[in-house]
């Protein structure tokens, strides 16, 4: 059988899917904003691929695909560039989402081109990967978007310092940021930096500074971050990139939390809300709330915390951006935890979790691990709290996050008190206020514990070489060595459980 290629006119088009619905052979749907998609069944689809197959034309029409979501990407790219978007940046993740199949295949299909030497390829790549470099951030296909950025950037040689490779560098170092990867951050971004610099690209500059500025800040190199951060907000400001100057000034705000410098984080994020109103992106003023919501919180001003993590859920609802869901959410837990509201606290976080889990973001799941191990420990559920820590510190080992670190040493050492486990409670106390010290962060992420009172039940229980041999071991141990031993604790709490309850 001989298939002939027979071009149609546009207003034919219409008529034969017309004629397809009515034999059932093409399915029409349509969605709830009065828009219509066509849609072939499974059984049709492989019938006429196996067709097309047979025609020897399946490499023309993988080309006039191609070409078509290349162009309908990068024209949606231009589009949002210069457009306040608001609402409309709902509809334009939601035409993504409709055509992610056909992106996906069409960015398949692009990468395999590109493993030809054409300098052109090349820019068509990451062009393409640029262009898709928001839907995948902000509707929480991270990794998925991690792979492909990676995948471009290996398919040509690092020796080609271009714009589009330096860009394309600095997008996967902000995925491998989410998905705690911190050491690709480096070693993406300062590739970026120095292309950056080589070819006079300032916007690339500015977010190279930023992403190594977010990554010293959850390093705790706050001396670090502060420089790098800075040196993004000067460039961000010169450039008049508000959106951008706004995220650095939300993660300066977050340096300053993380010292205890309650002043100073108040006036950098009410800044940071100020910078994003002026861009007009609703995403960038749903961070800003939540940095805003995280001062009130530290500051114990509940109803205001919980004013502004609720303003970042309507926002990012508003807006159509997923990714700092799961961020607001945990605040909300946070907060109700503060406020004796354990049934609350647990609904906010288990949500933030799953949320998590879904767009891979293991730091922020880390840190409703620890929040939920206090829910637990406050409804006497120890083993379920140790098991929480232990997932916790999982997702947390080899990412260089190490004030969530930190906070779930402390968690352990408090579950530990309550359990009468007094010398291990001591030394996990004793690393965590070591490192807390080496790092120079001295605000806490357990605002609802009481600390106070475990370390007198411990004082009381203990003699005073006791204590202070505990306490030295635990300032004694690297930060790696009291994960160890703290993941031993749990699991021998574990076991322990385990045995009781056989019994």
């Amino acid at each position: 059988m001989t298939y002939q290629d027979t071009s149609l006119e546009e207003w034919e088009v219409l008529d034969l899917l017309t004629s397809l619905v009515d034999k059932s052979l093409v399915v029409y749907e349509e969605d709830e904003h009065g828009g219509g998609r066509y849609r072939l069944l499974e059984t049709v689809r492989q019938y006429a691929r196996d067709k097309l197959l047979e025609s020897h034309q399946s490499e023309s029409v993988r080309r006039r695909h191609q070409g078509y979501f290349l162009n309908w990407t990068l024209a949606r790219g231009q589009e949002t560039a210069s457009l306040e978007l608001g609402l409309k940046q709902k509809v334009w993740y939601e035409h993504f989402e409709e055509e992610h199949d056909n992106l996906r295949a069409a960015l398949d299909w692009c990468l395999a081109d590109t493993r030809l030497d054409d300098a052109v390829e090349e820019e068509t790549l990451f062009r393409f990967c640029l262009g898709l470099h928001g839907f995948w951030w902000w509707r929480s296909h991270i990794s998925e978007g991690y792979q492909y950025l990676c995948e471009a950037l290996s398919s040509k040689p690092a020796a080609n310092p271009t714009l589009w490779r330096a860009r394309v560098l600095s997008c996967a170092a902000g995925l491998a940021h989410s998905l705690g990867d911190l050491e690709a951050v480096h070693v993406l971004q300062e590739e970026a930096l120095l292309i950056a610099a080589e070819v006079g690209d300032q916007d690339t500059l500015a977010s190279a500074y930023n992403r190594l500025g977010a990554a010293a800040f959850h390093e705790c190199d706050f001396a670090i971050a502060t420089s790098y951060l800075e040196q993004a907000l000067g460039l961000d400001l010169e450039l008049g990139r508000y959106s951008e100057a706004s995220g650095s000034t939300a993660v300066l705000a977050a340096v300053s939390l993380r010292q205890g410098d309650f002043a100073a984080a108040k006036v950098q994020s009410e800044e940071a809300l100020r910078l994003a109103r002026t861009s007009g992106q609703l995403h960038n003023e749903a961070f800003a709330e939540i940095v805003c919501g995280h001062v009130a919180h530290y500051r114990e001003q509940y109803v205001a915390a919980c004013t502004c993590f609720n303003r970042a859920l309507n926002l990012l609802h508003e807006s159509g951006v997923r990714v700092w869901e799961p961020w607001a959410l945990e605040g909300l837990g946070r907060v109700a935890l503060s406020q004796q509201d354990e049934a609350s606290a647990r609904r906010y976080l288990e949500q933030a979790v799953e949320l998590c889990r879904v767009s891979h973001q293991p730091g922020v799941e880390a840190r409703c691990l620890i929040a939920l191990s206090y829910v637990a420990l406050r409804q006497q559920e120890h083993d379920q709290a140790k098991r929480l820590l232990n997932g916790a510190l999982g997702l947390l080992q080899g990412s260089g996050m190490k004030w969530e670190i930190v906070c779930a040493l402390e968690a352990t050492a408090t579950i530990d008190a309550r359990l009468e486990q007094w010398a291990a409670a001591t030394c996990l106390y004793g690393a965590a206020e070591a490192q807390r010290s080496r790092m120079g962060a001295t605000a806490s992420l357990t605002l609802w514990t009481d600390g106070a009172n475990d370390m007198s039940s411990i004082h009381n229980a203990l003699d005073s070489a006791t204590f202070a041999a505990a306490w030295q071991a635990g300032e004694a141990m690297t930060l790696e060595q009291a994960v160890a031993y703290a993941l031993r604790q749990n699991k021998v709490h574990d076991n322990k459980v385990h045995e009781n309850r056989m019994l």
